[in-house]
């Protein structure tokens, strides 16, 4: 019989970077251009200093204001003549991005993509988001039209987007139909429950903002680290036996089946899903509790809190008398990174492989 796992609550960090955070980085720190205004001072004073010091009289005098005024009004031509320019460019760039097939106002409807979004640099083509856009965090600053499965035709309606990405658990129905007949542009994006399944997302979600190139290397990139990760893990002849617990708000917590997002990172981190006599979620039982027998308890930080803190988890009726409860073996995890399988899938596997096989060395996910 494997040995038992043991060992004390355990929490992973829920603030992660993006595989692309240098890239983001870089872009903060590039040498702003010198304002406008700063140019044509600059200017001025250049042209002013050839005047130090002499003293014109007469007509020498009219001829310097003649030239000097004449100069002002060069600068302010030539001012307004490159904020015409400047308009005439961008209004050219977007025309473009327009006849190139490229959507210029994009409302995203799901966490994952809205990451993928970012990741393939777009995101101020972002007119809005739903509530489980949560990262990165400039995602909560764009407006809001509320949450995935209880959506409005309204509230997208009215920012005239020109593509709306959505998740498979979009809806309900009846207003993703108004939507399709008041002649948007949409993609609904399949649901994703492991590698292969995220790399598919990212890599639609970059064919329909125009940008297939970088949405297959940023799959590729993401899946070959991801996979490397699972084939060590994998090789591990003793794997827990991991419960997720999801809670969403009253009665006993709902367990994690087969087919899930929590099962399919469970196994590509190198563990074993403790319930599969079902598909999706169910309440958890005492009794089913006992059958599973984990060795770890898993869990979102929100669920968490709802159950009342990790103590509060572990004692439960249906926890306690478990490998996992006595042993206080309880893992907390961001749920958007854990189980959103975007971009950021590889780092997700990398972490919780390190939480079920602290033995293992597991390369960082930069």
């Amino acid at each position: 019989m494997p040995p038992r796992f043991s060992g004390v609550v355990a929490s992973l960090p829920g603030s992660l970077p993006l595989f692309l955070d240098d890239v983001t980085e870089n872009s903060r720190n590039r040498a702003r251009p010198v304002p406008l205004a700063r140019l044509v001072t600059v200017v001025g004073r250049s042209r002013r200093r050839g005047a130090v010091g002499k003293e014109l009289h007469g007509a020498e005098a009219e001829t310097c204001n003649s030239d000097q005024k004449a100069t002002r009004e060069d600068l302010l031509n030539w001012r307004i003549s490159s904020m015409r320019s400047l308009a005439v460019v961008l209004i050219g760039l977007l025309a473009a991005s327009s006849a190139a097939g490229e959507p210029v106002r994009i409302v995203s409807i799901g966490g994952a993509i809205t990451e993928s979004v970012f990741a393939l640099g777009l995101e101020d083509r972002l007119v809005a988001v739903d509530t489980t856009s949560l990262y990165p965090a400039e995602a909560q600053e764009l407006p809001n039209v509320g949450y995935m499965r209880t959506l409005s035709a309204e509230p997208i309606l009215s920012l005239s987007p020109d593509l709306v990405l959505l998740h498979a658990d979009a809806g309900p129905d009846a207003v993703i139909e108004q939507l399709r007949e008041s002649g948007l542009t949409m993609v609904r994006l399949p649901k994703a429950t492991d590698v292969d399944g995220a790399a598919a997302v990212i890599r639609r979600v970059a064919q329909a903002v125009g940008k297939e190139a970088a949405g297959q290397t940023l799959a590729d990139t993401m899946a070959t680290q991801a996979n490397r990760v699972t084939s060590t893990a994998v090789a591990v002849p003793q794997k827990p036996r991991v419960l997720f617990l999801l809670s969403i708000g009253k009665g006993a917590p709902l367990a994690s089946g087969i087919g899930t997002a929590a099962a399919g990172i469970i196994q590509a981190a190198g563990g074993v899903n403790a319930i599969d006599g079902y598909e999706g979620y169910k309440p958890l039982s005492p009794e089913a509790a006992v059958a599973a027998d984990p060795d770890l308890i898993l869990a979102t930080r929100r669920t968490v809190d709802l159950m009342g803190g990790e103590e509060a988890v572990l004692e439960r009726s249906e926890i306690k008398p478990t490998v996992a409860g006595t042993g206080r073996r309880l893992i907390v995890v961001d749920g958007l990174l854990m189980l959103g399988f975007g971009p950021r899938t590889a780092m997700a596997v990398t972490e919780l492989a390190r939480a079920f096989h602290p033995h293992l060395d597991f390369p960082a996910q930069n």
